[in-house]
């Protein structure tokens, strides 16, 4: 159900092979990286990631995407940070998070395609 759901969100025409060019890359990662937010543990959201890159979606936005699920849990912020170490602290990691995953996956785009000629 949370496979159809980021479906239809990220709307067919984007997911399918070919539909993005090379140089679309850092606004579709920030796309998913932004609004990508998948809740679930590793058995919800490495499937959709698993067919977001099958489906021809690059590198870069399936790392950012990774990375943004662990680093931007609203489930792990609201029941184990805040109680744990207090608000303030709290939302201020989470806020410089929300830059972390694009950078990381203009990175992770970067090293896949020095990968791939090498």
């Amino acid at each position: 159900m949370l496979a159809a759901l980021a479906y239809c969100l990220t709307g067919a025409e984007l997911l399918q092979p070919g539909n993005l060019e090379p140089e679309e890359a850092p606004q579709a990662i920030a796309y998913i990286a932004g609004v990508g937010y998948i809740i679930g543990g590793p058995c919800v959201t490495l499937p959709i990631m698993a067919s977001i890159y099958a489906a021809g979606a690059g590198p870069g936005p399936v790392i950012a995407l990774l990375v943004s699920t662990s680093l931007l849990s609203l489930p792990n912020l609201l029941t184990w940070q805040i109680p744990f170490v207090g608000v303030k602290i709290s939302l201020v990691r989470y806020l410089l998070c929300l830059f972390v995953p694009p950078l990381i996956g203009l990175a992770g785009a970067a090293v896949y395609q020095f990968m791939s000629v090498g």
